[in-house]
């Protein structure tokens, strides 16, 4: 079976399978719950590169301070 994406809205603890794929969808399926407005990642292109924007840090570093003279000692 294929993958299939959709977008639905959660009702409680219920996540509404569209009518449509009811009779494809097995009995147990993995879910990855995504918000809708999460923004995929876009490959850069000869007319728009990616901007910073798009990749959004995970940790802050802001107060983090790096050698890599030290980090390559090993």
């Amino acid at each position: 079976m294929r993958a299939i994406q959709f977008e639905t809205a959660i009702n409680g603890n219920v996540i509404l399978i569209p009518e449509r794929y009811i009779k494809i969808v097995p009995a147990k399926v993995n879910v990855t719950l995504v918000p809708a407005d999460y923004v995929k990642f876009r490959p850069k292109t000869k007319d728009k590169p990616v901007s910073i924007e798009e990749f959004p840090a995970i940790l802050n570093t802001a107060g983090w301070k790096f050698n890599r003279d030290e980090a390559n000692e090993r």
